[in-house]
C-alpha cells in the first residue's frame, strides 16, 4: 500500500508539472470555444457548452468509433459538468477545471496503455495543439483597438469615466480604498454596475460575471 501511494503520489506531480506547462495553450483554446457560438445568444461566455464542446471534439477529431463514441464524449462532458459547477449553477456548462478534466478522461479512454501523463500527452500532441483554435489575449486587444471602438470611447469615454468613478467607490466592509489609491472597481462595484444596467441574462449569468471578475483580476 504505501508503494502503491507514493506511485501515485509521483503520477499526481507528474500530470501537475505537465498541465503547467500547457496551461497558457489550454486557456486560450478553452476561451476560444467558449465564444464560439456567442452570436447564437445562449450560453456563457466564459464556458463551454455541450455544442461548444463538440464544435472542439469535431475539430480535433477526437471521436473515434470503438475507443471513443459518441455516447462516451457526451458522458465525459456531463461528468465534467457535474464535478466542476460553481455552487448554484444548474447549467449544462463546464469551466476551465472541467474542460480539463474531460482532456485526461478523454486520453485515459482513448490510449490504453501509458501513465496518465503520457496519455494526456499523446492526446495534446496528436489531436489538440496541431488542430485546435485559440483565442489569445492580443487577439482580444487587437479587436479593442478597432477604429470603431476607438471612435466610440473618444465619443463616450468621460461618461464612462463618471461611471468608472462612482462604482469604483462600493467596496465591501473589508476593503476600503486607502488615501491615495488609484481607483479600481471591486468585485462589489462591478456587479453592482452589471445589476444597474440590467445585464444578467441566460448568456450573463451572476456565475458569469464571477468567473469574468476573476479573470481580470489574474491579468492585472
Amino acid at each position: 500500500p504505501a508503494a502503491l501511494l507514493a506511485h501515485e503520489e509521483r503520477e499526481h506531480r507528474a500530470l501537475t508539472e505537465y498541465l503547467k506547462s500547457v496551461a497558457d495553450e489550454l486557456e486560450a483554446i478553452f476561451r476560444y470555444y467558449c465564444s464560439s457560438t456567442a452570436g447564437s445568444g445562449t450560453g456563457s461566455l466564459v464556458a463551454m457548452s455541450s455544442r461548444e464542446f463538440w464544435n472542439f471534439l469535431r475539430e480535433c477529431d477526437i471521436p473515434h468509433k470503438s475507443k471513443l463514441p459518441n455516447v462516451s464524449l457526451d458522458l465525459i462532458f456531463l461528468i465534467a459538468c457535474r464535478n466542476t459547477a460553481p455552487d448554484g449553477d444548474t447549467t449544462r456548462e463546464i469551466y476551465g477545471t472541467g474542460f480539463v478534466q474531460a482532456l485526461i478522461r478523454m486520453a485515459m479512454q482513448r490510449y490504453p496503455s501509458g501513465s496518465p501523463t503520457e496519455r494526456l500527452c499523446r492526446l495534446l500532441d496528436e489531436k489538440v495543439l496541431p488542430d485546435a483554435n485559440r483565442q489569445t489575449m492580443t487577439g482580444f486587444r487587437v479587436q479593442v483597438q478597432r477604429n470603431d471602438l476607438r471612435r466610440l470611447y473618444a465619443r463616450f469615454h468621460k461618461d464612462l469615466y463618471r461611471v468608472f468613478r462612482y462604482y469604483a467607490r462600493i467596496r465591501s466592509h473589508t476593503d476600503r480604498a486607502k488615501p491615495g489609491q488609484v481607483p479600481a472597481i471591486s468585485p462589489e462595484g462591478f456587479m453592482a454596475l452589471i445589476k444597474d444596467c440590467g445585464l444578467l441574462s441566460t448568456g450573463l449569468t451572476m456565475v458569469a460575471v464571477r468567473s469574468i471578475i476573476t479573470n481580470a483580476q489574474m491579468r492585472d
